[in-house]
């Protein structure tokens, strides 16, 4: 796990959207949910971090 994934997700639960947290971020949505996926993989806990 990186620091650099954890500030990614930090991002996502200020803005509350992934979409923003983008553009802040100067990621594409698509890269951003791609690397939230893989934190939730290696934290093993798998939908925790998503609302529906």
């Amino acid at each position: 796990m990186e620091i650099r994934v954890l500030q990614y997700f930090m991002a996502v639960a200020r803005h509350e959207n992934i979409t923003k947290a983008a553009e802040e971020l100067h990621l594409t949505q698509p890269t951003l949910s791609r690397q939230l996926s893989d934190l939730e993989d290696s934290c093993s806990c798998a939908g925790s971090a998503r609302r529906s």
